[in-house]
């Protein structure tokens, strides 16, 4: 198992990460504040990873250009705006909790499935966006 001892000494020794995925974390709890300069991140089925964890990762990872956080069942649409709000180079994000809403910024989307008000600010703000998948509860 994967813990925050773990993922402390692995983020202390493996400086030049770029990309890390973590699949089933069930025993980390504070180990992600350690992830640093990462250019893409990873999780699937990672119960404990909470908007306040998402907030520092992006904090400490401001390079990110893709995230994807499916089936992490606390995620809120507070983890979306921190990833927003904090990663400039992002082009495609997936932050999924149970509730869907999918987005296709190639243009295949209907419209009716997309608020005008935030396709408008994703392509003003994030240029670079092609995929916005967000599913929460």
């Amino acid at each position: 198992f994967i813990t925050d001892v773990a993922i402390k000494t692995l983020f202390s020794h493996c400086t030049q990460l770029r990309i890390v995925q973590f699949l089933h974390c069930l025993n980390i709890s504070t180990g992600f504040s350690w992830f640093r300069n990462l250019e893409e991140l990873r999780f699937y089925n990672c119960p404990n990873l909470t908007d306040e964890m998402v907030a520092t990762l992006v904090k400490n990872n401001p390079l990110l250009a893709l995230i994807r956080a499916s089936c992490c069942l606390q995620l809120t649409s507070k983890a979306v705006v921190s990833i927003l709000h904090g990663c400039p180079q992002l082009d495609s994000i997936t932050v999924t909790s149970t509730r869907a809403t999918a987005f296709d910024f190639n243009g295949t989307a209907p419209p009716s499935e997309m608020s005008s008000l935030m396709s408008t600010l994703i392509q003003e703000h994030y240029p670079k966006i092609t995929v916005l998948d967000i599913k929460l509860k």
